[in-house]
């Protein structure tokens, strides 16, 4: 419904306006123009809001993949698996870029796992 109305209002503030040019050789008779219903698709939503924004606002990232898997565990049982070593899936939100003591160039990377919750940054010591 909301492409039907997007698209009425554009017909209605299109500043195109027939103009009657003396006498017509036939009687033509004028029609508001109908639209055919529009299909609405989340699949589109999210790569429309991706391309105009920059992220979805709809749904996640982890909604478009092919794969349900979603990591060992979420981000927030993470602490309960110190020195262990567990696969996690995320995100990108951002990065930062942080010169040590030494001046060698670290990267901290944040991310959100599936359930929105921000898994422990990743740092690179190669920028």
């Amino acid at each position: 419904m909301e492409k039907q109305l997007l698209w009425a209002a554009h017909l209605m503030m299109s500043k195109h306006k027939p103009v009657a040019a003396g006498m017509a050789l036939f009687e033509t008779e004028s029609r508001k123009p109908i639209l055919p219903p529009l299909e609405e698709d989340i699949l589109e939503d999210y790569y429309d809001e991706m391309e105009l924004i920059g992220f979805c606002v709809t749904g996640t990232l982890f909604e478009l993949t092919k794969s349900d898997y979603r990591g060992d565990m979420p981000a927030r049982e993470l602490h309960l698996h110190e020195g262990k070593i567990i696969r996690v899936v995320g995100d990108f939100v951002c990065e930062k870029f942080v010169k040590t003591k030494r001046g060698d160039l670290m990267k901290f990377g944040t991310f959100l796992d599936a359930e929105d919750a921000f898994l422990i940054p990743s740092i690179s010591r190669r920028a």
